[in-house]
């Protein structure tokens, strides 16, 4: 949602900076006048427009929001798992193999669980695709024991693969 308002602010932007500078250039083409009603009416809509839309942009920004998380409605009320409690887990389960350096998560909600989307830098190692897949299946099947989330998929991205350092005995 805020994405589409920002596109539509960026678009109404840019015409109003083409529409001015033309204006300038040639304010005959133009069917109103400045000082008309009509044109007046147009111009303070516009400027209330993107008034409230920056307003709106400023506050979601700066205001404390409300932070994304995934629900449960129950009979007995509502259970709510916050993203970062999601991403804390993934995190957890992660950090436990030695040879991954760093991760970056991006969980995207869907009607049924969530889409995660993990991009990591690991150290060199033998049989690192296989020691991906065990681990991309431990995500899956931790986070939904855990939070009855279910992951729908678990996309694995490795960005980096860093050499394993080897320790030099030569020279002693």
């Amino acid at each position: 949602m805020f994405q589409l308002l920002f596109f539509i602010g960026w678009i109404g932007i840019f015409c109003g900076s083409v529409s001015g500078i033309y204006f300038i250039i040639r304010p005959e083409d133009f069917p109103l006048e400045p000082g008309n009603l009509d044109f007046n009416i147009v111009m303070y809509s516009v400027a209330i427009f993107y008034l409230i839309l920056s307003i709106e942009k400023f506050v979601s920004i700066f205001g404390k929001g409300v932070e994304k998380a995934y629900t449960f409605k129950l009979k007995s009320g509502k259970i709510v798992i916050t993203y970062q409690a999601i991403d804390r887990i993934i995190k957890g389960i992660i950090f436990e193999k030695s040879f991954i350096r760093e991760s970056k998560i991006k969980i995207t909600p869907t009607k049924t669980g969530v889409k995660l989307k993990i991009k990591l830098v690991c150290e060199e190692r033998e049989n690192l695709s296989g020691e991906i897949s065990k681990m991309q299946e431990e995500i899956i099947k931790n986070l939904e024991v855990i939070t009855a989330v279910k992951a729908e998929s678990a996309e694995i991205i490795i960005t980096d693969v860093i050499a394993k350092e080897t320790i030099s005995t030569e020279g002693e």
